[in-house]
């Protein structure tokens, strides 16, 4: 399949017919796989269609498919994962006040806060805060959501991160998060995300992020990933404040829409065949 999918010098291709061609990256086949079916799409809308583009769709689409080795896309919005996500708010664990969490705790969502590592004990270790902390008052209006969240002083300071286990076929995961305060305006948090085999999917680190002021109902980390995300980890650089509000997992079944396209193609070429 991929030797089939590279330009060609002559023929009928979608490069002589105004439709662009990717460079084939062997070293990363799954990428060059994602990249062909984007742009044989964008060839199928322009109506550039051969039965050779038809059939390079096909097989780009099974074989986009097939691969499990692509890294989660990370993004930034201000609205979340959208309709149909399941939201961990933290509401309705703590009635009032904070609730240390020193150990793993099921949440309501499914999902399940895994803990520090390793664990603490102390006045650093995270909680589920629905009152007074570090600079946001009880039900504070710029809490995203009701008033719990789940917090953290100095994160990172004397642990390696704090991890959620996620539910199963996760595909997508996020969280409005903040980390900055007034007294730490450059504190930072890396935030990763981990396949069901502990493996690394990707990463990201977002520094300045503000978790005092209205901006963190605006700030929506989150990934998207072509294989399943096992677990998420926040680990901070020690300074600053950790927030986190509505954490959201999704199953958006990322390869519905290919096969999609590919019976769509597949009709497609029937169609050209029968009036031939």
């Amino acid at each position: 399949v991929h030797r089939r999918l590279a330009p060609r010098r002559s023929g009928i291709t979608g490069q002589n017919l105004g439709c662009p061609m990717p460079t084939v990256e062997p070293r990363n086949y799954c990428v060059s796989m994602e990249s062909h079916t984007l742009i044989l799409r964008t060839c199928f809308q322009k109506k550039f269609m051969t039965h050779r583009l038809i059939a390079s769709l096909v097989a780009a689409t099974f074989a986009l498919i097939s691969c499990n080795d692509l890294s989660a896309q990370f993004f930034v919005n201000s609205t979340g994962l959208g309709p149909g996500a399941t939201v961990e708010s933290f509401e309705g664990i703590s009635a009032s006040g904070n609730m240390s969490l020193s150990t793993s705790l099921n949440l309501p969502s499914g999902i399940i806060f895994a803990g520090p590592t390793p664990p603490r004990f102390d006045s650093f270790a995270p909680l589920i805060v629905n009152g007074g902390f570090f600079g946001l008052g009880t039900a504070d209006p710029v809490i995203p959501s009701g008033t719990a969240y789940f917090g953290q002083a100095n994160p990172g300071l004397f642990d390696a991160g704090i991890s959620f286990q996620l539910p199963a076929n996760t595909f997508e995961v996020g969280a409005f998060l903040g980390v900055a305060t007034s007294s730490s305006p450059n504190a930072a948090v890396e935030v990763s995300v981990f396949d069901v085999g502990g493996n690394l999917l990707g990463s990201t680190i977002r520094t300045g992020d503000s978790g005092v002021t209205t901006a963190w109902a605006q700030n929506f980390v989150g990934f998207q990933s072509s294989v399943p995300i096992g677990s998420i980890l926040y680990d901070g650089s020690g300074a600053g404040v950790l927030r986190i509000d509505d954490l959201q997992v999704a199953v958006p079944e990322p390869s519905s829409s290919l096969f999609a396209l590919a019976a769509f193609s597949l009709a497609s070429l029937k169609r050209r065949r029968s009036f031939s």
